[in-house]
């Protein structure tokens, strides 16, 4: 089923670049499925991009998983991925974060995820 995301706000800021443009702050909130993809669930961020994607986080996130954007390559809009990690703190280990398995239902969880992006004028 992929991932559902509602636009929250978008405005534009003024920004100094050398190539002129404004900057555009858009909010999501993103939920996953009930059944997610180890390595990540893809994000296309075609609609909210503007021209140019400067950045993406994850700025609230309230689930007990880590949660972070993954570029694609060239900052393609279409098919960056939300990637969820876990740890696992037991006494005989001291893990790393863990990849979630596939197929694990994360569809109470839902974070806010910021972009950042250019607006050539």
């Amino acid at each position: 089923m992929g991932l559902s995301v509602t636009k929250v706000a978008s405005y534009k800021v003024r920004a100094q670049f050398p190539s002129g443009g404004l900057v555009l702050k858009t909010f999501l909130d993103v939920t996953f499925d009930s059944s997610y993809l180890t390595g990540g669930e893809v994000l296309d961020l075609s609609a909210y991009g503007g021209d140019k994607i400067l950045g993406v986080a994850v700025v609230e996130d309230a689930t007990g998983y880590v949660i972070a954007y993954v570029a694609a390559a060239s900052w393609a809009k279409a098919t960056g991925k939300l990637k969820v990690w876990y740890c696992d703190l037991s006494e005989s280990t001291d893990a790393k974060l863990i990849d979630v398995a596939s197929e694990v239902d994360l569809s109470a969880v839902t974070v806010r995820v910021e972009i950042t992006a250019l607006v050539r004028t």
